[in-house]
């Protein structure tokens, strides 16, 4: 049975698909550079996609952030699914505009794609990210290197 794995990014909710079933309580740990009063880290796996886990806010969109989380065991990943928080009018806020994409193999972050000047959403649904190959993963690492803006135009 096919099971997604859910984790919010700055402004975003990100589900993995993989071919075993998982539930919250099996995220080993979960990690980020910095986190929102307003969006603490906890947001990222509490399963509720009306909350989210954003970062800090920014002077410039040339900042980094990231974020990673890891379940128990390998499991085989195919793509990435975000949700970003959206703008009424359905911009995406604080969706990145640079980001790479990591899979643990057990032992080291490799990298899985790396995406430049990506558009900003604006349909107010998922955007789902193929990954080039299934991958044995225990774990999911995003890298933002250039910020999107949030409703008021502020890097996260």
């Amino acid at each position: 049975m096919n099971r997604l794995h859910q984790l919010p990014f700055a402004a975003l909710g990100l589900f993995f698909l993989t071919l075993n079933s998982a539930h919250s309580a099996d995220y080993q740990t979960v990690t980020a550079n910095s986190s929102s009063q307003l969006w603490p880290l906890t947001s990222a796996y509490d399963g509720n996609v009306s909350t989210v886990w954003s970062s800090n806010t920014h002077a410039s969109p040339a900042a980094t952030e990231e974020i990673a989380y890891w379940w128990s065991g390998l499991q085989s990943t195919n793509y990435v699914k975000l949700l970003p928080r959206y703008s009424q009018n359905c911009a995406a806020l604080g969706f990145p505009i640079d980001f790479k994409i990591y899979y643990s193999n057990g032992s080291s972050w490799v990298e899985v794609g790396n995406y430049v000047n990506s558009p900003r959403p604006n349909r107010c649904d998922w955007i789902v990210i193929p990954l080039p190959t299934i991958n044995q993963a225990n774990g999911i690492r995003i890298i933002a290197t250039k910020l999107g803006g949030d409703d008021a135009g502020t890097p996260v």
